[in-house]
């Protein structure tokens, strides 16, 4: 009827894995080596630049701030744009503007003009403002929250 087949033998043997971890480490060891030098060969990497540039010029009694973006940047059209002013040694009228406040408020560069008068009784004078905006590229636009200050 059917061939009897005699039973074999089955033996659970714990071989050293010494020579596989020994190929493992060795591959390993080459692929740092690689990377590292990868690593050194690179040439030294700069920090990239802003996305914009803030632009200061003191005018008679008138301090001229411009946003600039970069080439490839622009200020989100339908976001705020907020300029807060503080001074030492000035007497500022306003210490907030906003987009709508600009000389051109749908400029792609919105620069305001923010007056300012010397007050008698100090000889050092300086204005520091905060500027809140945001910078887009393409679709995607991110806050930016930054200071500028200047001597008078």
């Amino acid at each position: 009827m059917h061939d009897v087949i005699p039973p074999t033998s089955l033996t659970l043997t714990n071989l050293s894995n010494h020579p596989k971890l020994k190929t493992m480490s060795a591959h390993r060891a080459l692929g740092a080596a690689v990377a590292l030098a990868l690593a050194l060969a690179a040439p030294a990497t700069r920090a990239e630049e802003p996305e914009y540039q803030l632009v200061g010029t003191v005018d008679g009694k008138t301090l001229s701030l411009s946003i600039l973006p970069r080439p490839g940047y622009r200020l989100g059209a339908e976001t705020p744009v907020l300029v807060r002013v503080d001074g030492t040694g000035v007497d500022l009228p306003r210490k907030l503007f906003r987009r709508p406040d600009a000389v051109d408020p749908r400029a792609e560069a919105p620069r305001f003009e923010i007056p300012y008068r010397p007050t008698p009784s100090t000889s050092a004078a300086h204005i520091d403002a905060e500027l809140t905006f945001y910078i887009c590229k393409a679709a995607r636009c991110r806050p930016v929250v930054t200071r500028y200050g200047t001597n008078l």
